[in-house]
């Protein structure tokens, strides 16, 4: 289930970009592990089995999330991309 959302999302950001191009462009950000509260209580075991899945193997901090915004919020030039930002989550 997870997989075909995040392509429906994926397809959904260039089609749209496609509609609405050339006046606003269109492009989605994809965030990877963030350390949130939500883990705060989830066994260290499996909180190591989700990072050592990354080939950075650390969490993504909310500043590089962030940072990924600004970066297409300055940026004219790119529309319907999506941008992960998971440490190479989505490399395996």
């Amino acid at each position: 289930m997870y997989a075909a959302t995040k392509a429906g999302i994926n397809s959904f950001t260039k089609t749209l970009a496609k509609q609405v191009a050339p006046k606003i462009q269109v492009n989605g950000i994809a965030p990877g592990f963030v350390k949130t509260r939500s883990y705060d209580n989830m066994p260290k075991e499996r909180i190591d089995f989700y990072i050592n899945q990354t080939y950075l193997k650390r969490w993504n901090t909310e500043d590089e999330i962030a940072d990924a915004f600004v970066f297409l919020a300055k940026n004219d030039g790119i529309t319907g991309q999506v941008i992960y930002v998971d440490g190479g989550f989505t490399l395996k």
